[in-house]
């Protein structure tokens, strides 16, 4: 590693007009910077083949709360297509202060929060819609602590039986 400073264009001080800011950035940079991005970004791209295999395997899954192969395949597509978009900017853009940190970040949460939304989404829309009957929470009495759910309309149904055997 060898950092190397980069000057940037002048600036007047605001303050004092006579004062002359020159600022420089500092870059860190080695003669084998493109082998490691180049493993980096082979690696990331393993991974994604395999997520994608995955979820091809998974495909077929019976349980509907299980199979998730179709959220991992748009999660698969949005980071692909975000690496695409992203690798190039970082190549492209100068390097100024913090116009390619500014841009990558920006980008990778806008992946990840897509990411999440694709997960995360169509199960809080199913726990909502899904109907629950008329549950309460019956703590019981005595020294035990230990509490059990009362269902209201099995305990009518019951009752209903009952009555219908008395008959």
């Amino acid at each position: 590693m060898k950092p190397t400073r980069k000057p940037l264009p002048t600036e007047v001080s605001f303050n004092n007009e006579t004062a002359i800011i020159i600022p420089q950035l500092l870059e860190c940079s080695c003669q084998h910077d493109v082998i490691w991005l180049a493993t980096i970004l082979t690696l990331n791209a393993f991974v994604l083949i395999f997520g994608g295999f995955l979820a091809y395997e998974t495909r077929n899954i019976k349980l509907s709360f299980m199979n998730e192969s179709k959220q991992i395949a748009l999660c698969i597509y949005n980071v692909a297509l975000l690496c695409i978009i992203v690798i190039p900017i970082s190549f492209i853009l100068p390097s100024t202060f913090g116009q390619t940190y500014i841009a990558s970040s920006a980008l990778i949460l806008y992946c990840t929060t897509t990411s999440i939304c694709i997960f995360f989404i169509p199960k809080i829309k199913q726990s909502h819609n899904s109907i629950i009957p008329d549950r309460q929470l019956v703590k019981t009495s005595g020294n035990r602590r230990s509490t059990f759910i009362f269902d209201k309309a099995a305990s009518t149904n019951m009752e209903l039986n009952k009555a219908e055997t008395l008959q």
